[in-house]
């Protein structure tokens, strides 16, 4: 496997035919309208939210959602994963995984209880008023 290292890109590479394995873009900053008030995202979900693209967000909300196109499913998966301990990881169609369009739906769908979900539902019962 050859890593080829970029200034915010990381391919990875077979050595025997140059085939591209992996292309991961790191740092990425999408020109849409964030999926809470910015407040919220870089007070309570700062270094978790990424950009699919130039141009769409994913805010995921612990333990088992994401705010996000749900038609894009196959790119969120492709950028999360579930981790244990910071040393286990699968993939997240091994488990239900919910995608919502925007932050008021996800509140509306909320199966579980967790900081995240508490900090999501308070920011959407503040941003409405």
């Amino acid at each position: 496997m050859i890593v080829a290292v970029g200034e915010k890109v990381l391919r990875f590479l077979r050595a025997d035919n140059g085939e591209t394995v992996g292309d991961y873009t790191f740092l990425r900053d999408a020109d849409a309208e964030l999926p809470l008030h910015g407040d919220y995202v870089y007070d309570h979900f700062d270094g978790r939210i990424l950009a699919l693209d130039d141009h769409t967000w994913c805010l995921p909300v612990e333990p088992d959602m994401a705010i996000a196109p749900p038609e894009r499913r196959a790119d969120v998966e492709a950028h999360l994963a579930w981790i244990v301990d910071r040393r286990f990881a699968w993939p997240l169609h091994w488990g239900r995984f919910d995608i919502w369009p925007d932050a008021q739906t996800a509140v509306a769908n909320l199966r579980t209880t967790s900081p995240d979900t508490g900090e999501l539902r308070q920011a959407v019962r503040e941003t409405a008023g």
